[in-house]
């Protein structure tokens, strides 16, 4: 599976203009718009979600009552988990995964994603121009593991 990392504006004018049939991950900020993409036939499938890009672990609880309801959860990894395998059912093998700066929810997705399709995470980790989200990343990688599920090598 090729794996995509970009900020919103850049996967809008992408899904625009891609030439072969693709999935996207559309991953945007509690309480703002989910964006529109444009009327692309080749846009095969899309999966929209919306969470903070915090870590539950590096926050105080009292701290953490305003975003509870924004939080990644077991919930989204396990349809992010679902939607790969279902588009890799169908053939589709370029996924463009965005957030709203490209950089850190977007990249612990595409580095799980990278992981279970391609068996390495590295093209994320190694690229300097990603700051995964780590607990985006492991909530995906052990509910993978709770699913039954192996890296596909």
């Amino acid at each position: 599976m090729y794996v995509t990392i970009l900020d919103k504006h850049a996967a809008l004018k992408v899904a625009e203009i891609f030439p072969k049939p693709f999935a996207v991950i559309s991953i945007s900020t509690p309480g703002d718009e989910s964006p529109k993409f444009p009327n692309n036939k080749l846009l095969k499938y899309l999966l929209p979600l919306s969470f903070y890009d915090i870590d539950p672990a590096s926050w105080e609880t009292s701290e953490l009552e305003i975003y509870k309801n924004g939080i990644f959860s077991e919930k989204q990894a396990k349809q992010i988990i679902e939607f790969i395998y279902k588009i890799e059912e169908v053939e589709i093998d370029t996924m463009l995964i965005h957030c709203d700066a490209g950089v850190s929810r977007s990249a612990g997705v595409g580095a799980a994603v990278e992981l279970i399709m391609n068996g390495s995470d590295k093209t994320v980790f190694n690229n300097r121009k990603f700051v995964p989200n780590r607990f985006v990343y492991r909530t995906i990688i052990n509910t993978f593991h709770k699913m039954g599920h192996c890296y596909n090598l």
